[in-house]
């Protein structure tokens, strides 16, 4: 009995005695921490610690030696990251250590040009005043700052040519693309011709331009309102390569009058007779 008490004294001495390790102590501690640049050591005297790099993202599990009381993190086989606030964390059983700083990725990775273009769509009936905005980021997805410029964006305004056309802000990147489209027709030009095979008139009108001379858009809607004094009529058409083409039953008899409209722009009233 005797020695069970003394065993239950020296297991209550001992777990006395066990004390967690202090914190670790970072020589040469810096701000700003470039990956791949650098080994970091640690003053410590605990062998069982846990070392990882917590990012923006994700933990990254960081190999360690330890020598003479010096802990050594290698992070020469980390490969990029999302820059930003980064920390070191030591972990033993429940207690751990964090060491805060900016991770930064080392000179020299590639960089991608981007050129922003706002709007997407003009045309000569608004304004063709765009704005561009430039930036860059490295493979990795961070911003970086432009060449020559203390700042990461770079907006200009650009007015663009009227003339109507497809175009890219960065020649071999398909998604840059922007486009200058036709604006509204200004004027209706309407043609037309007795078709006494087909018993009614052949209707031509365009071509359709707006105020620069572009053709307008295909697939444009024209509406036709005709009549003969006692009924009204309506049909509607689409613009292909500046002209649309409608045909009108008519007996020679019969006597119209036609308007052809497309948005707010109408045609001059048309007389229809054989």
């Amino acid at each position: 009995m005797r020695v069970f008490w003394v065993l239950i004294f020296i297991l209550i001495f001992l777990v006395s005695c066990m004390k967690d390790p202090k914190a670790p102590i970072w020589i040469d501690p810096v701000d700003t921490l470039l990956l791949n640049h650098q080994n970091l050591h640690f003053k410590t005297e605990n062998l069982d610690w846990k070392a990882f790099l917590r990012t923006e993202i994700q933990p990254i599990s960081i190999p360690w030696t330890y020598s003479h009381g010096i802990l050594s993190l290698s992070l020469k086989d980390i490969s990029g990251i999302v820059e930003g606030p980064a920390d070191f964390s030591f972990i033993y059983k429940d207690k751990s250590y964090d060491y805060s700083f900016y991770l930064k990725n080392p000179s020299g990775i590639k960089l991608i040009h981007r050129d922003y273009r706002s709007p997407k769509d003009l045309n000569p009936d608004s304004n063709l005043e765009q704005q561009k905005i430039v930036h860059q980021i490295d493979i990795y997805r961070n911003l970086k700052e432009l060449p020559n410029k203390d700042s990461l964006f770079e907006e200009t305004w650009i007015q663009l040519k009227p003339k109507v056309a497809t175009y890219r802000a960065i020649a071999n990147l398909p998604l840059s693309s922007f486009y200058v489209q036709a604006g509204s027709a200004v004027n209706i030009p309407v043609q037309s011709k007795y078709n006494p095979i087909k018993e009614g008139y052949d209707i031509q009108i365009g071509p359709l331009k707006d105020r620069i001379g572009n053709l307008v858009s295909d697939g444009t809607l024209l509406s036709l309102d005709y009549g003969d004094g006692l009924f009204s009529y309506h049909l509607e058409t689409t613009i292909l390569e500046g002209y649309a083409h409608a045909f009108i039953f008519a007996k020679r008899k019969n006597k119209f009058t036609l308007q052809v409209k497309v948005n707010e722009t109408a045609s001059e009233i048309i007389r229809l007779n054989p």
